[in-house]
């Protein structure tokens, strides 16, 4: 059984666990990791070997990778780049004011509106677990360490925002 939920957090994970489930993924995830989720319950550990050193994917790969995502719809996937282009330096700007503020409602509804984007653009790497942490600091109202996580995102995105115009 796969457990599926909007909550990314190892807690979250180790309770769906605990409750019997198999495996657990949190959104937003795409077809290929549900495809890898359930196929791997049915996949013999013993027979499987380490995997090897991985070198960052290249730009070509990287929008190969993008391109699945979205079953390989070049229109679809040249929108929603040019969305999140528009999209993302707005909702910098909110977490911003946000953290500026001390605001921790706003801080959660913008770092969880930048989660979708994030997550299908980086999948469940580290600027995905940023958007959670700035989220989850602000649910909380803790906002110790969010300009330092803040400084983290911005300049992840701006990265990831020059290479999607390379696109």
């Amino acid at each position: 059984m796969v457990a599926m939920t909007a909550y990314a957090s190892e807690a979250e994970r180790n309770r769906c666990l605990s409750a019997g489930v198999d495996a657990c993924l949190a959104k937003p995830f795409g077809p290929e990791e549900l495809y890898q989720s359930v196929e791997d319950l049915f996949i013999d550990p013993a027979k499987t070997r380490a995997p090897d050193a991985v070198e960052p994917p290249s730009a070509e790969a990287r929008y190969a990778a993008l391109l699945a995502r979205v079953g390989g719809k070049v229109q679809l996937l040249s929108s929603l780049v040019r969305l999140f282009l528009a999209d993302c330096p707005k909702k910098l700007s909110q977490i911003r004011r946000a953290i500026a503020r001390r605001d921790g409602t706003m801080l959660a509804s913008a770092a969880h509106a930048l989660r979708g984007p994030v997550g299908l653009f980086f999948g469940d790497d580290e600027t995905a677990s940023i958007t959670r942490k700035l989220e989850t600091m602000g649910h909380r109202g803790d906002l110790a360490g969010a300009r330092e996580a803040f400084a983290d995102l911005q300049r992840k995105l701006l990265r990831l925002c020059d290479d999607l115009r390379r696109f």
